[in-house]
């Protein structure tokens, strides 16, 4: 599957900034993603990193570059206009969550949603395989998987409009957990393994 960032359930994108997006093969301890929280490089296991700076190339030597349409950047990270933006990736299969697997992205939402499922980022073949990181009209973050017994983990409070955030995913065959800002902001214990995508890897979009 492709990897999509900042499109919405209508095939539009969100009204949402992103930048610094990492990509793990293995399960971040807690004292890592403090170090990601504080923007130390890990390299050991990293598949993708997409800075978002000034464009969608991945810098880890993996090669999986991104394809702009109607991006901008702006202050270190790529700003999605709500309506077109889109950033595709890749269909590689490393960049699945399989059962050994860590994200982790800063995200700055402008709006609010207004319907479901408002994406920072998927790997997603709608309604059969994949995974996303995704916002709705709960105002919060949720971290979703196919075809686990359980397939989401939602954080346990709202954010804020035009605030900077850090969240971080993990999956380890047996339990979901997100992070926000350096805190366990949700668990959820289900076995399995989270069914692959034939679909690219996109920021910001819902497929």
């Amino acid at each position: 599957g492709w990897l999509y960032i900042g499109e919405n359930w209508t095939g539009s994108s969100s009204n949402i900034r992103v930048k610094k997006f990492r990509i793990y093969n293995r399960v971040l301890n807690p004292s890592e993603i403090s170090a990601l929280y504080n923007e130390v490089d890990l390299a050991s296991g990293l598949v993708a990193h997409y800075p978002l700076a000034t464009n969608s190339l991945d810098i880890s030597g993996n090669g999986y570059n991104g394809t702009d349409t109607a991006i901008t950047y702006s202050s270190g990270s790529a700003v999605f206009n709500g309506s077109t933006s889109l950033i595709n990736t890749s269909t590689a299969t490393a960049l699945d969550a399989g059962n050994s697997f860590t994200a982790s992205v800063w995200v700055n939402m402008s709006a609010y949603p207004i319907i479901n499922a408002v994406n920072a980022m998927s790997k997603l073949t709608l309604w059969s395989q994949g995974w996303m990181l995704y916002t709705d009209n709960s105002n919060k973050y949720s971290f979703f998987g196919y075809w686990l017994p359980t397939t989401l983990v939602t954080e346990a409070n709202t954010y804020s409009l035009s605030t900077w955030y850090n969240y971080v995913i993990t999956y380890d065959g047996a339990t979901l957990k997100i992070y926000r800002d350096n805190v366990l902001v949700g668990s959820q214990a289900s076995v399995g393994t989270i069914t692959p995508s034939a679909t690219d890897f996109k920021f910001g979009f819902y497929n």
